[in-house]
């Protein structure tokens, strides 16, 4: 049986499945500062499109979740998990504070999109199962020269 069966059995539908496989991450853009630490806001998933640190952008999420790319490790365990609770039961505890601790994103008000900084696999768990909200830690990002304006500005 393949990957795809065994998630299709689990309740994934193979539509998503071939959205993740034709979905790649993107790249953390360059020149931005973290300017703002917010705790336990309420984020959309479809919003993140990105995974500092382990993933690999220009590669998709399928690729990460099959481990051709990325360096995560810990993903079975949590594919085990969802198989335990069932999906409606796995996708809940994305909205549990106790199931979501350590859950980091940086925002990007300006391009309107999330990087997973933090809780990588689970992260790449609710884009599988196609989670809608999930609560998580955020950092807000802003670009550094518009920060270098200002401060010459104030001069």
């Amino acid at each position: 049986m393949t990957v795809e069966e065994k998630l299709h059995l689990l309740g994934i539908p193979l539509s998503h499945i071939q959205f993740l496989k034709e979905t790649n991450l993107k790249l953390s853009p360059d020149g931005y500062f973290p300017k703002k630490d917010l705790n336990k806001l309420i984020i959309p998933v479809s919003k993140i499109v990105g995974l500092d640190l382990k993933g690999e952008p220009g590669y998709s999420w399928w690729d990460h979740l099959t481990r051709k790319r990325g360096d995560l490790t810990r993903l079975a365990f949590l594919v085990r998990r969802l198989a335990q609770l069932g999906l409606e039961g796995y996708k809940a505890t994305y909205m549990m504070e106790e199931y979501v601790q350590d859950i980091n994103l940086l925002y990007f008000p300006e391009i309107d999109f999330y990087i997973g900084s933090n809780g990588l696999h689970r992260i790449t768990m609710a884009k599988l199962t196609n989670v809608e909200y999930l609560i998580s830690d955020v950092t807000i990002m802003e670009r550094t020269n518009k920060f270098l304006n200002n401060s010459l500005m104030e001069k």
